[in-house]
């Protein structure tokens, strides 16, 4: 993650206010790339705690590199004030979105889904949310989701809390935000949804994993709820999910990633099994007639040594 200098990009306007941090939209300008600043309030970059939490999980949000969190792409100072650029999200804030649609089945799944997916991919490299709710969930038209902001709650809290350090977040923290977030994405189910029969079955287990993860056990992790929602999206879909192969994480459709965690990777064709089994039979070949070549010659030079010795006494 590198420093960008303040006359590096142009404030172009604001997205989002509050007290102790506001979001902005930038660009850069050596190009015409846009960016969104979080920009930390001076209360908040004049503490100390601040500034270690900060610094602190800079080096480790430079390693995540997932299609469904949001890229930090640098940092810097301005007028005393910290600030955090990301890539600008694709889509929406799902608390926006929340309040102006209302969702089928799948689409409630394959949202909860990724956002498990960004938990447990930052998971596994040491790095919480802290503050996941609906408004650091970006959704786009096509319902790829990005989750924004990891770690910054727990630098809020290093401000508020002034006399000791922050209690460490953990696991098991962002899985009971995860079930709040859960709960408010089947409270806008579909009406079309809610009146289907054969689903009834499955609005129990998921408001059942909402009201556990709101209590989730000690041992319960990200990938437990990420497994569990993707075979509801299996089990859906069958043979319609889409599968697509893009690593770079771009274009991104929907069940994409769910086909890719659950489907057996291809096995090879056979012509290129094939080809390489001669290639590796003739590289071993070519390997035994060069050692054979090898034995002889040292051998012949060792008779020559010999009998030049021989012949100078």
């Amino acid at each position: 993650m590198e420093t960008i200098q303040p006359e590096e990009f142009e404030l172009l306007e604001s997205i989002s206010t509050g007290t102790l941090r506001d979001e902005l939209r930038v660009s850069l300008r050596s190009s015409p790339r846009r960016l969104r600043m979080v920009r930390f309030s001076p209360e908040a970059t004049s503490s100390e705690k601040f500034r270690g939490a900060f610094r602190k999980h800079l080096p480790v949000l430079q390693n995540i590199h997932h299609g469904n969190i949001l890229p930090v792409t640098g940092w810097g100072e301005l007028d005393g004030q910290l600030y955090l650029l990301t890539e600008l999200p694709e889509g929406q804030p799902l608390s926006e979105l929340l309040s102006q649609n209302m969702y089928s089945w799948d689409e409630v799944t394959d949202i909860a889904w990724q956002i498990s997916s960004a938990l447990q991919h930052a998971h596994n490299i040491g790095v919480m949310h802290g503050g996941l709710t609906a408004d650091c969930v970006f959704v786009s038209d096509q319902l790829r989701v990005q989750v924004a902001d990891f770690e910054v709650q727990s630098w809020m809290a290093a401000v508020e809390q002034q006399e000791t350090f922050p209690s460490i977040q953990l696991p098991i923290d962002d899985l009971r935000q995860l079930g709040r977030v859960l709960e408010s994405l089947l409270q806008h189910l579909s009406e079309s949804a809610a009146d289907e029969d054969h689903r009834e079955t499955q609005f129990q287990k998921m408001r059942q994993l909402a009201n556990q993860l709101k209590s989730p056990v000690e041992d319960l992790i990200a990938r437990d709820v990420q497994g569990w929602l993707g075979n509801l999206l299996l089990k859906d879909a069958g043979d319609a999910i889409e599968i697509v192969d893009d690593r770079k994480g771009q274009n991104l459709s929907r069940r994409s990633l769910v086909a890719e965690l659950f489907d057996s990777p291809p096995s090879p064709r056979p012509e290129l099994a094939e080809s390489g089994s001669q290639s590796r039979a003739q590289a071993g070949k070519h390997a035994t007639t060069l050692t054979i070549l090898c034995v002889a010659a040292l051998t012949v030079l060792g008779v020559i040594i010999w009998l030049s010795v021989q012949s100078s006494r």
